[in-house]
């Protein structure tokens, strides 16, 4: 379970990291709604990402039950 804490710190650590780099690189530029646009971009594929890796954590749990239901039977 500590292991699985700090994967998770890892990535939002990560994700953390690349947000704050693109806001001090749009703040720079001076271009905020361009940058906006690029954060609501990543946004959605880091969200995207995020949600098929706990489907698919979901699904190989699902299929795990149905052979440990097979097994035991």
């Amino acid at each position: 379970w500590g292991e699985f804490w700090n994967f998770g710190e890892g990535i939002l650590g990560g994700i953390w990291g690349i947000l704050g780099g693109i806001w001090k690189f749009g703040r720079n530029l001076g271009d905020f709604r361009g940058n906006l646009l690029k954060l609501v971009f990543l946004g959605g594929i880091l969200g995207r990402i995020w949600g098929e890796f706990w489907n698919l954590k979901g699904d190989f749990g699902k299929i795990w039950g149905e052979f440990g239901r097979f097994w035991g039977s």
